[in-house]
């Protein structure tokens, strides 16, 4: 403060005058980005407003995936081996309904006929009870947990080309999706949490 006061001293008026004028244009100046970033920011917080979306439970492994992404899974010795529409009537899984069904989804098992590559995809409504023993029992199979940028639950795990699949399990407030690859591994697990999105994608639509 006392160097600012020294050097008005030593100015002559008009250079005082001029140096009061550069001031004043030099705090208008540094005015003007606060009053341009105002409109922005609003713009920003109404492009964060979540659309409003409903869940709708498939009727069939048909309406699992979108049909591109579908037909693409089946393509060359991989078809729908088990669940609703592949003419089965064996359970996904040998011990019984898959937790999805329990819950009254569906669980549809894509593969080869030797079951060597399988892709098991399963989908189910979630309510705020049922979420809470879902993460309950996806925390017991030592899955990791995670969360997407947008607030979504997720416990997957990598997996290996041997014993472990792919796990990748997303849980939103109205529906819990689950993909499982075997042989697991890193582009098993990528392709899992792609086959989730996909499928979320497919099974939502705008609400009324």
């Amino acid at each position: 403060m006392s160097h600012t006061r020294h050097a008005n001293v030593l100015l002559p008026p008009a250079l005082l005058l001029v140096a009061l004028l550069v001031g004043c244009q030099a705090a208008d100046v540094a005015d003007v980005p606060e009053e341009v970033e105002t409109p922005q920011d609003e713009v920003d917080d109404g492009a964060q407003v979540p659309e409003d979306l409903e869940f709708v439970l498939p009727s069939s492994c048909q309406g699992i995936l979108p049909e591109a992404q579908l037909d693409s899974l089946i393509a060359g010795d991989i078809d729908l081996l088990r669940g609703p529409g592949s003419g089965s009537t064996d359970t996904v899984y040998p011990e019984g309904p898959s937790p999805q069904e329990e819950r009254g989804g569906i669980s549809c098992l894509f593969g080869n006929t030797e079951e060597t590559e399988t892709f098991t995809l399963s989908v189910a409504p979630m309510t705020q009870t049922s979420r809470a023993e879902v993460i309950d029992g996806l925390l017991a199979q030592q899955l990791n947990p995670g969360q997407t940028s947008d607030g979504v639950l997720t416990y997957w795990i990598q997996g290996d080309g041997d014993t472990v699949p792919a796990i990748y399990n997303a849980l939103y407030p109205d529906a819990w999706y689950e993909a499982l690859i075997f042989p697991g591994g890193r582009l098993a697990y990528e392709e899992s949490s792609s086959l989730v999105a996909q499928m979320r994608q497919h099974t939502t639509e705008r609400a009324n």
